[in-house]
């Protein structure tokens, strides 16, 4: 299963992924995959929908420990939000060149599933700053949410000339 990423506009890329119910070995080495893919294209976090697979999926690094390497959380949900919020510069693999600013949670708590010796054990996640940024732009992915849904329509009329570039170079890999 040779996965590669999908960049805007693909369809997968706004669908709301379903939670996985159980571990299989195609999981296992999806996993294997987007670490490899993350890892190529330097990039910090990776959502399932990135590489076209529509799960409840993603792997992140934790910029303040990235020693642990990245770590796989499986069907990820909020816990708690801060209502502080910073604003700070914001890409995305599947719109490269294109950045934008964003407010986000200064500080997030997230419960999730990790992949321990092939199995799922339960894991509480916290997140600040940077962490937090991408704690908060991966599950995103695994809603369906996009950078560019967190601008104005204005700021987003701004840009049309970029992500058309992106759609026309990059193409609707699916």
């Amino acid at each position: 299963m040779k996965k590669s990423m999908v960049y805007y506009p693909a369809t997968v890329l706004r669908q709301q992924c379903l939670p996985l119910k159980e571990l299989d070995e195609e999981t296992i080495s999806l996993v294997e995959e987007m670490k490899q893919i993350m890892d190529s294209k330097n990039g910090l976090g990776l959502a399932a929908p990135q590489v076209g697979v529509s799960k409840r999926l993603f792997i992140a690094i934790d910029p303040d420990n990235p020693v642990n390497g990245p770590i796989a959380l499986i069907n990820p949900e909020f816990d708690y939000q801060s209502e502080e919020t910073e604003e700070s510069e914001e890409g995305c693999l599947c719109f490269p060149g294109l950045y934008l600013d964003l407010k986000r949670p200064k500080f997030v708590r997230v419960k999730a599933q990790k992949l321990v010796d092939g199995k799922l054990v339960p894991l509480e996640l916290e997140g600040k700053g940077l962490f937090a940024r991408i704690l908060c732009h991966e599950i995103d992915h695994l809603n369906g949410v996009l950078i560019i849904d967190h601008i104005s329509t204005t700021r987003r009329e701004m840009i049309k000339g970029k992500l058309k570039e992106i759609s026309e170079n990059y193409g609707n890999k699916e």
